[in-house]
């Protein structure tokens, strides 16, 4: 039997009277395996995904396995405080921020996580990013009492013509996203120019292909992402049996939203009636091959809907960096 590296001395938890429910989860989480994540969090060369690798990169000069396996650790180690004082609240620098939120964006293997170590789901509500911001996220749109007719007049994200066709869950849902604030959002992906020098290399980290990408984070960029945000939503309440996947671009609004686990349960329920795991599609396939595939059908479906695409906005989710 493999040996499992401690994550607390045992003389501290003999020494500091823990409760036995607290030393269960702090074996749990000494028996956790975090390979997949740890594995997964290395320069791939791509533009987007992981968008974590580069506030990394930058901080340590490089990314590898040793660079991750020192993160996986560091991380145990966190949320072996947050077992040990539950009463405080802890925060993790910002390299350590990175492998949470990577690990966060796997939403499945996150809410194992949280079940089998913390014992209950773990929120992340957004959070002020300073004593004097007062903002908050705006709450879904009231669905007006009119009839479904009145509604598709005021949908203008789909053609008058596919929208009419729609079930009139579907119109109401669409009405509802149309008509949902999400500036909140759209706001603080961009409110840190990261390449810009300005002494925060850390959250959001999604600024940081955007800008490699559109060649700023300016709120006009945010914008029009956020906008094709709502369509690529749109496109997975019409048809759910699709491969449905994102554009690279797209994917940091998406990924963004995620890591605001409360705000986005509630974008979930509203949308498809339950949660929805990320990645929305289970692949047993998942190179490059297949995610290219199903990009194709995407855009094909895309111009079905919509007409015609920015192709620079929806780009390939596995686009290189070009040394």
């Amino acid at each position: 039997m493999a040996t499992i590296d401690l994550v607390v001395p045992r003389s501290y938890l003999d020494t500091n009277d823990v409760s036995a429910g607290r030393r269960a989860r702090v074996e749990a989480l000494e028996r956790y395996d975090l390979s997949s994540i740890t594995n997964n969090l290395i320069d791939k060369g791509r533009y987007f995904s992981p968008e974590q690798i580069w506030p990394l990169r930058d901080y340590f000069g490089r990314v590898d396995g040793e660079i991750a396996g020192l993160l996986e650790r560091e991380f145990r180690r966190f949320v072996a405080l947050t077992i040990l004082e539950p009463g405080y609240m802890y925060a993790p620098p910002g390299a350590l921020d990175m492998y949470w939120h990577f690990f966060v964006l796997h939403t499945r293997d996150y809410a194992r996580f949280c079940g089998e170590v913390w014992g209950t789901a773990h929120d992340h509500g957004a959070l002020p990013k300073d004593i004097d911001d007062t903002r908050s996220p705006a709450p879904m749109p009231i669905l007006p009492h009119a009839d479904t007719i009145v509604l598709v007049q005021d949908i203008s994200l789909v053609s008058q013509e596919i929208v009419s066709g729609l079930k009139e869950e579907d119109i109401r849902k669409i009405y509802i996203l149309e008509h949902w604030d999400l500036s909140f959002f759209t706001d603080r992906l961009v409110e840190v120019e990261a390449a810009e020098g300005n002494g925060r290399r850390f959250s959001p980290e999604q600024a940081w292909p955007i800008v490699a990408h559109f060649g700023t984070a300016s709120r006009e960029v945010a914008k029009a992402i956020e906008e094709e945000f709502k369509r690529f939503i749109i496109l997975t309440l019409l048809d759910e049996s699709r491969a449905v996947v994102t554009s690279g671009s797209i994917d940091m609004y998406l990924h963004f939203l995620i890591l605001h686990t409360k705000e986005y349960r509630e974008f979930c329920n509203a949308m498809w009636g339950r949660f929805r795991h990320y990645p929305f599609v289970s692949l047993t396939d998942t190179s490059d091959v297949t995610i290219k595939e199903d990009f194709m059908r995407t855009t094909s479906f895309y111009r079905t809907i919509f007409g015609a695409m920015d192709e620079h906005m929806w780009c390939d989710p596995t686009l290189e960096l070009v040394a």
